[in-house]
């Protein structure tokens, strides 16, 4: 864009200034023209100038930003956030779900990996592993971070007592930052954001689905985007620029977008059709809201996915017609669930796969903290709350020390008191 600018002015500040050099009363060039040679400049420099100028303007009316088959967002559809919910027990026939106009806005999407106590580790690791060139998150960096930011979802609260803290890696955006790397320029920020749930809900094993009916009670998160990917830990990248193909992919006015079950697990036939839990989500849709208030109500809290399935299964045919729209399977994401898979294989047979999801994949470099090491800024942070471990440790041990000597003197001056005595 700003090549194009500097070429208008430099055609502008030649041709078009009264002294210029080419046509200008001490030009060097005219004289030594033909008539019909100087209008053929004229036309072709006008012509010039007005492909420049005519491109400029559509740029910036229409927003022609193209990026690796990633096309303009700024027309994303979405919900209104300002239509009312409707009365319970007749959403499914709103006409919402059938609204189809564009909300014009840059469109948002969330990146988000909810993590519990204890997987903080694994989270780095897996994070550093989008460092290498065939998984790292994004092309054109300055296009995809307008759209997409990034968020560590953990389940307790920002602030708790040392007596409620478990122990666990003090995980900052600093440490986030250092473990993406390069891979925190695909993002427009790097946030960590709480569920802040008390001590009774963050018993397992239910703990990841309350975290998940927790985000859309954020108002924080649903008023700041439109969509947020929910990345299980489990989740990998199968190929680079899969960061593209979530912002390509968060397109429309459905609810969930995602892969079907696609594991040898035995599944109720009910739910047959079930979608995995690491899928696209719709934020601010309040019909979609009203949904997931009737899933919470009518099933227990023993896997979201699967009640979400249930919930549109119990409905009458018609209304089940009119729920396909919002419940759309992709093939960018390919979960296997608990069956072994190897990767090499699912990336070869599969083509349009980006994320893989399961909990057995086999053919992948194993997980291990050394991966971080070589980073000496992120290795001494990670060190930090090891080494305050080692001190405290130390501080007490010799505070157990003096205390046993402490205690040692006074039994033999009560000795040596008796043996005055006698």
């Amino acid at each position: 864009r700003w090549c194009w600018w500097v070429c208008v002015f430099l055609t502008y500040v030649v041709c078009e200034i009264p002294n210029s050099p080419l046509w200008g009363p001490g030009s060097v060039v005219l004289p030594f023209m033909q008539p019909s040679s100087r209008s053929l400049l004229f036309a072709v420099y006008h012509a010039v100038l007005l492909v420049l100028v005519s491109g400029l303007i559509l740029y910036h009316s229409v927003g022609l930003v193209t990026s690796e088959g990633v096309g303009d967002l700024t027309t994303a559809t979405a919900a209104p956030r300002s239509v009312p919910l409707t009365p319970s027990g007749s959403f499914i026939r709103s006409p919402l779900l059938q609204q189809t106009t564009p909300r014009v806005s840059t469109h948002r999407l969330l990146l988000l990996l909810p993590i519990l106590p204890g997987e903080e580790d694994t989270l780095l690791a897996r994070v550093h592993a989008w460092t290498r060139e065939d998984a790292f998150p994004c092309s054109h960096k300055r296009f995809v971070r307008r759209h997409v930011d990034f968020a560590v979802y953990t389940a307790g609260p920002q602030d708790r007592g040392d007596e409620e803290q478990p122990d666990e890696r003090p995980l900052t955006e600093g440490l986030l930052k250092l473990a993406l790397g390069h891979g925190a320029h695909c993002f427009g920020k790097i946030l960590l954001h709480h569920a802040d749930l008390n001590a009774r809900e963050m018993e397992p094993p239910f703990v990841r689905d309350r975290m998940f009916f927790q985000i859309f009670r954020t108002s924080e998160l649903v008023n700041s985007y439109d969509h947020f990917f929910f990345m299980d830990l489990a989740t990998v990248p199968l190929r680079k620029h899969w960061v593209n193909s979530l912002i390509e992919e968060a397109h429309g006015t459905f609810w969930v977008k995602g892969s079907p079950h696609l594991g040898e697990d035995p599944l109720p036939d009910a739910i047959y059709d079930v979608m995995d839990g690491s899928a696209l989500y719709a934020l601010g849709d309040p019909v979609f809201d009203e949904f997931l208030v009737r899933v919470q109500e009518e099933f227990p809290l023993t896997g979201f996915n699967r009640h979400l399935a249930g919930l549109r299964h119990g409905l009458e045919q018609t209304d089940r017609r009119r729920m396909l729209l919002k419940f759309v399977f992709s093939d960018m994401i390919r979960s296997y669930g608990n069956t072994a898979v190897d990767f090499d294989e699912v990336k070869q047979w599969f083509p349009n796969a980006m994320l893989l999801h399961g909990t057995q994949i086999t053919g992948m470099s194993p997980l291990e903290m050394p991966l971080l090491e070589h980073e000496g800024l992120l290795a001494s942070e990670i060190s930090t709350k090891k080494q305050e471990e080692k001190e405290e440790e130390e501080e007490e041990e010799e505070e157990e020390e003096e205390e046993e000597e402490e205690d040692n003197e006074k039994e033999k001056e009560k000795e040596k008191e008796k043996e005055k005595e006698k």
